[in-house]
């Protein structure tokens, strides 16, 4: 029977999607054919909308007044548009003065808008529908299509960078297909990278998860809802702010139009460390190897022992091309294999040097691997958009195709992606509106290649990469570090991901004033992954897995609107609505290995007995009901209420609803007849209030899981999730007070908030006595709360007939604050966290979570010196934080060239209580910056964004130090003076001791530093780009309404005193990540 039910549901999912897909295709052409016939009576006409500076106006409205016939100006200024010969165009844009011209029969008509503060109104996308800034009380920020469009980003939310304030957005990898870490003014948890902390996305009123496959040329634009007001009537999930993003419609002309969007251009690993060469790296290492100090067996690691140091003794013909390290004696290579033989290999590379232990030459092979790893990267990205439009309705259609290979080897990834959108006017009173999208990613990304600068480091210069006989080498073990070409060669690895969403509405004006919207869609998205390990000679287990999942969401909105005015100056806007979305999750994987050959890939070739595969099935739904009342008094005076009422399968039925309600209001100051100022044109004071709601919850939370145990008398069901009845909905509450401002006839304008936002009932898994037989159970416990400022200043700094200077600038401050945790036996209900001495000698209690502390602090040892002499060692204190064999034999005594640890509080002894405060993982200051300037067809656009108050651990250079990890290709900074080398060394950074980790234990690492904490503040260079509107006359020459050509560059590079190669790490430490790339690109925008 559930079997059953399970294909029934799938088939029904099916049908649904099948239907509404192709139930666009006969609208959308419909379209087209109708238009086409209706433009034989009508004249087309074409022109291009600038300003006063005859820069060109994108988004331009051009109406055939006393119609609905109308069409928009696209990226270029240009339009186009089917009308009677004697009709008259009314041109309305933002900020600017309207125009009506009479055609007269002119067929082609080049307009300039001048400014005006009257018409200075931006319409945002707001909850289910749109309103007027001027209009509004609550904070909400927008990104317009031409700021879109004009950023080399590839990804939608990478290009939110530094644009928006208090939306952060953490990129810390630049693995191609890589997303980023997302939240709003601090989130909602005190981990900033959580899932949890994403905030809820919206394309086109559907549901995402993410961004993720959504080229930015079908974007038009991006609206950040952020607080409580404008967020509550979401309900579940709003609580981490909401991202809506609308996509491009028919509006771009009347008479079809064809935009292509071609960028192409070069990635480029923009810095890395200052390797050493190989003979500096064998010096160094040997040396520190055979002081190494295992008393078991000094020295041991000179000789055949699987580091690059190691020389390779060898036994047999043939055997040095095929050893791990190509590191051996010159005299034992010759014997064995005969002069003839090391002199092809001295031709191919090989060098050899004087050992400085024993004093025999040295045979040995530059890997190179830092210089082949990495590779100038090409990337393709285009897109083919067709729209167009009459009074019967709209269409748009768009394709497009991304094709980005990763600057380290073996990674890239591929997007393929339509939108077709369009409208049908039924009659005056109702049209009918389709959707349907396709998103296609396949990612390319060997596996472990996350810290894929450390992984590389772990393989030194004399690892071999290539065989003898041209194969790849194993690298050091077959796990990590292993080697990347190894991997690329033997592993068939693809992960893949398809992403379907359709929608149909309505939209039907019952009488003037009353509408009804209903509306049905269904999103898809299925990843699937196969991995496939073929036998090598030293891996010959062909291992294999395989997993799929899928996630099927229908959606069901049901809006009433109602607008009037009432005495011509009460104006009222009333929603009504119902929603319901219901969520179905799929889930496979299966792994094995031992199959008998390389040519059958599937699970069913491998041993029963290694196979393994699990499965998981749920659903879970939401009913809501909400309703929202925007209401002004002659646009001056603004109220706004909304409720929503939200019901979640996700809890049990006795905390199954949540209400979430919002009010804010508003005074336009400027619009009393009193206010008189030549400088302040507009002054806004606003305020709100609100709830929304989080119902982050898996069903085993609530209702328990089950699984799988042996027993003696066999197999058996244990539950393994205990379950929680009493879970309740998160809920976050919060105030936002704000100030907008107008200077110098609204040349400039300003936006300053203040929020204060407390989440409480926090859902989080709390820890349980070993004796229950679970770890933890998820509970409501706790509150955090975030405070903090935004400004935004977007304003005209020169404004002459031929150049213009725009800028756009943001600043915000968020301090996060635990402000409740559940009742226990510590100061202030610390939850986690250890014991220090303070600066008084008093042992205290830090770390972990605490009520009235900021989240995610890092406390390390002091690292104050280096000791210069074992004599001046002999003093130092007793560090109990040793361990190992030098502790064991030598009772943890120090000697020339250790760290000299901070003691605290003066007692001699060096223990878990001697440690510091350095700083937090997460800035809590962030902005940026867009400068625009424009020349006549010339457009030069700078953007820049910093982060402040974070602290990074860089553990990658401590490898490299040899304060960490053994066996690490060392950097240039190990030769120089700051590294202690001999007696008498005054130094800051201890010896290089390459055998440390086994034997000496942490001695001088394997414990949090402060010589390798850094702080991260930074300053980007984001984008700099330069580009050229082609005349009208000569774009028409080369066969296009339109022509634009433009140069970019992306991640140029950083100011900051951070010494890793990035300082965009924001979970406190550096390991070597997947650095982002210096890109250029070549765009070419053209309009036929």
């Amino acid at each position: 029977m559930k079997k059953i039910t399970e294909f029934s549901l799938k088939g029904n999912i099916v049908s649904m999607l099948r239907k509404t897909i192709f139930s666009c295709f006969p609208l959308i052409f419909f379209i087209i054919s109708v238009q086409n016939a209706k433009s034989q009576d009508l004249i087309n006409v074409k022109g291009t909308v600038t300003d006063s500076q005859n820069v060109p106006l994108p988004g331009v409205s051009i109406v055939e007044k006393g119609t609905t016939n109308g069409v928009t100006t696209d990226f270029d200024g240009n339009y186009a548009i089917n009308v009677p010969a004697n009709a008259i165009l009314v041109y309305t844009y933002i900020g600017m003065a309207s125009q009506e011209l009479t055609l007269n029969g002119r067929v082609n008509v080049d307009v300039s808008l001048s400014e005006s503060t009257e018409n200075l109104d931006e319409v945002v996308v707001v909850g289910f529908g749109t309103q007027s800034r001027s209009l509004m009380s609550s904070s909400v920020s927008k990104i317009k299509q031409t700021e879109i469009q004009n950023s080399p980003a590839v990804n939608p939310v990478q290009l939110l960078q530094g644009k928006v304030a208090g939306l952060s957005v953490n990129v810390d990898s630049g693995q191609p297909g890589s997303g980023a870490a997302v939240y709003i003014r601090g989130g909602t948890q005190t981990d900033p990278r959580a899932v949890a902390n994403e905030p809820l996305y919206i394309i086109d009123g559907v549901f995402r998860e993410d961004l993720n496959g959504v080229s930015p040329s079908d974007i038009k634009s991006i609206e950040v809802l952020k607080d409580a007001a404008s967020t509550a009537i979401y309900g579940a999930r709003a609580a981490n702010g909401v991202i809506l993003v609308t996509t491009v419609s028919g509006k771009e002309s009347g008479k079809g139009q064809i935009n292509i969007r071609y960028s192409t251009g070069i990635d480029q690993q923009a810095k890395d460390y200052d390797w050493s060469s190989v003979e500096d790296y064998l010096r160094v290492s040997r040396i520190a190897a055979q002081k190494g100090i295992n008393l078991n067996s000094p020295g041991a690691r000179l000789t055949n022992a699987n580091f690059g140091y190691s020389v390779q003794e060898l036994s047999s013909s043939g055997e040095f091309g095929f050893e791990r390290i190509a590191l051996t004696y010159l005299d034992e290579l010759t014997s064995l294999e005969g002069q003839a033989y090391v002199d092809s290999l001295l031709k191919n590379g090989y060098r050899t040097m004087m050992d400085p232990v024993t004093g025999r030459e040295l045979i040995f092979i530059d890997n190179k691997l830092n210089k082949i790893r990495v590779r100038s990267a090409i990337t393709h990205d285009i897109n083919v958009g067709m729209s167009g439009s009459s009074e019967m309705g709209n269409y748009n259609i768009s394709a497009g195709y991304l094709n980005q290979e990763g600057v380290m080897v073996g990674t890239a990834a591929t997007r393929f992606n339509t939108l077709m959108n369009g409208t049908f006017n039924v009659n005056d009173n109702l049209r009918v509106n389709g959707q349907f999208t396709y998103q296609f990613n396949d990612i390319d990304q060997p596996r472990n290649t996350n810290n894929t600068i450390n992984r590389s480091s772990r393989l030194p210069h004399t690892y071999r990469i290539w065989n003898d006989d041209g194969t790849p080498a194993l690298g050091e073990s077959t796990s990590s570090p292993r080697n990347i070409f190894h991997e690329l060669y033997y592993q068939d690895d693809e992960r893949k991901q398809f992403r379907t969403s359709s929608k149909i509405g309505l939209d039907w004006n019952i009488i003037k004033g009353l509408s009804f919207s209903p509306s049905a869609s269904v999103y898809r998205l299925e990843s699937n992954g196969n991995l496939f390990e073929r036998a090598s000679r030293e891996i010959t287990n062909r291992a294999m897995s395989r997993f799929n999942e899928t996630q099927n969401q229908v959606m069901l909105d049901g809006l009433l609107k109602y607008t009037n005015t009432f005495k011509e100056k009460h104006n009222v806007d009333v929603l009504l609505g119902t929603q319901y979305v219901k969520n179905h999750y799929e889930d496979f994987s299966g792994s094995g290995s031992n199959a008998p050959t390389d040519l059958i890939s599937t699970l069913n070739a491998s041993e029963t007995e290694r196979e393994r595969v699990t499965s998981d099935i749920s659903t879970n739904k939401l009913m809501s009901f909400f309703g929202k009342l925007d209401y002004n008094f002659d646009r001056k005076y603004l109220l706004g209420f909304s409720i929503r009422r939200d019901g979640s399968s996700r809890f049990s039925q006795n905390n199954r609803f949540g209400i979430f309600p919002a009010v804010s209001a508003g005074w336009n100051l400027h619009q009393e007849n009193f206010w008189k100022s030549d400088l302040i044109s507009k002054v806004k004071f606003r305020g709100s209030w609100g709830k929304a709601g989080n119902d982050n919850l898996s069903l085993t939370d609530t209702q328990g899981g089950f699984g799988s145990t042996s027993y003696a008398l066999g197999s058996a069901v244990r539950i393994s999730n205990l379950p929680n009845f009493n879970l309740k909905w998160e809920t976050t509450t919060q105030t936002n007070i704000g100030l907008d401002l107008g200077i110098a006839n609204d040349r400039f304008n300003i936006l300053l908030d203040y929020y204060d936002k407390v989440t409480s009932d926090r859902l989080l898994n709390m820890p349980l006595p070993a004796q229950t037989g679970f770890s933890s159970i998820r509970s409501n416990f706790g509150s955090l709360t975030n405070r903090g400022v935004e400004v935004e200043l977007n304003g005209t700094i020169i404004a002459k007939e031929n150049f213009s200077w725009n800028v756009a600038a943001n600043l915000a401050y968020n301090k996060s604050e635990v402000t409740k945790l559940p009742e226990n036996e510590f100061d202030k209900n610390r939850s986690g966290g250890f014991l220090v001495w303070d600066e008084e000698g008093n042992e205290i209690m830090v770390g972990g979570l605490a009520e009235g502390e900021r989240p995610n602090g890092i406390w390390v040892y002091d690292m104050i010196g280096v000791y210069a002499t074992d004599a001046e060692a002999a003093n130092a204190p007793d560090d109990q934080i040793m361990s190992g064999f030098y502790r064991s034999q030598y009772g943890g005594a120090k000697k020339g060239g250790d760290a000299i640890w901070r003691d605290v509080n003066g007692d001699n002894i060096i223990d878990n209580r001697d440690r510091v405060f350095m700083g937090y993982r997460d800035p809590n200051l962030r902005g940026g910056m867009v400068n625009t300037l424009n020349y006549k067809g010339f457009s030069f656009r700078l953007v820049t964004d910093w982060a402040m108050g974070h602290t990074i651990d860089n553990n990658y250079r401590a490898r490299s130090n040899g304060n960490a990890r053994n066996n690490v290709v060392i950097t240039n900074d190990v030769l120089g003076s700051a590294v202690w080398k001999e007696q008498g060394d005054i130094a800051t950074i201890p010896r290089y001791d390459n055998a440390s980790d086994f034997d000496n234990g942490p001695q001088n690492h394997v414990r949090p530093s402060s010589l390798y904490h850094k702080k991260g503040d930074y300053f980007s260079f984001r984008e700099v780009s330069l580009s050229y509107q082609f005349p009208r006359d000569l774009s028409s020459k080369l066969g296009m309404s339109s022509t634009r050509l433009g140069m970019e560059f992306y991640n140029l590079g950083y100011i900051t005193k951070y010494d890793g190669l990035t300082p965009e790490q924001f979970d406190g430490t550096d390991e070597g990540i997947y650095p982002r790339p210096f890109q250029i690109r070549l765009r070419l925008t053209a309009s036929f």
